[in-house]
């Protein structure tokens, strides 16, 4: 991962500033002491290392970009897909 990218609503929800209502499915969702991803960022870039043998879309070098959806972080670690 080269870069995640930091919006204004990722910092607003991972600082619980929520309705009282959300906070309790927040802190369960994103991590009850401390956040389950150490990256945040609902997007991120880098190349890709290593690929399966199966895969055929991408190749070792190739720039990707992805969204995270609602885990709203991005790997610490190299991770495979």
């Amino acid at each position: 991962m080269r870069a995640a990218g930091v919006t204004a609503s990722d910092i607003f929800i991972r600082s619980s500033q929520v309705p009282m209502r959300m906070r309790i499915p927040m802190r369960l969702m994103l991590g009850i002491f401390k956040p389950r991803r150490g990256v945040i960022g609902e997007v991120l870039a880098g190349d890709v290392e290593a690929v399966g043998k199966n895969i055929k879309r991408f190749a070792v070098g190739d720039r990707v970009c992805a969204v995270t959806g609602f885990s709203l972080g991005g790997p610490t670690r190299n991770t495979s897909v």
